[in-house]
């Protein structure tokens, strides 16, 4: 066997070995897009499952007898101003309304980095925020600048139909 054979038969292995080290890549690449698509899924069902715990969480914390007619009457069409309320009462629907603030604002900040679906937004978020965000404005409850102009513009356009 002469060298040029030798040759040949190098420069044939090193592309053998390359081809089968690009397929075994092609594989792993699907491997792991698989697996992070799943991590996605599992990721996103978390959040359903831990936003399902603080409605739970809140559902718990309104329907106390302390706070269960403090929630009727924010949420009631008429509103309530604080000025109706004694000083217990004041600190109930303040305490209760932080806690709707977070779990609006939340689900608005999801939204906003496209964590949510636009549906889901526009048919729980937009809508609690309309029933809710007078309630909101009347206690001066600290919000995120950007949450607070979405409550505005959601409110102002509930206002309006």
């Amino acid at each position: 066997m002469n060298w040029d054979a030798i040759g040949a038969v190098g420069e044939l292995l090193g592309a053998t070995a390359v081809l089968v080290t690009l397929a075994y890549l092609a594989v792993q690449v699907r491997q792991n897009a698989r697996s992070l698509e799943q991590q996605n899924k599992f990721a996103a069902a978390e959040m359903l499952q831990r936003r399902a715990d603080a409605l739970v969480e809140l559902a718990t914390m309104v329907m106390s007898e302390e706070n269960f007619w403090i929630w009727v009457k924010i949420s009631s069409a008429e509103g309530m101003s604080p000025d109706d309320l004694g000083p217990e009462e004041h600190a109930r629907a303040v305490m209760v309304l932080m806690t709707v603030r977070a779990n609006l604002e939340n689900t608005f900040l999801q939204y906003e980095q496209g964590l949510i679906p636009e549906d889901f937004y526009r048919s729980v978020g937009v809508r609690n925020t309309a029933l809710l965000g007078p309630a909101l404005v009347a206690f001066d409850v600290p919000m995120e600048p950007s949450f607070r102009r979405e409550l505005d513009r959601i409110v102002a356009e509930a206002q309006e139909t």
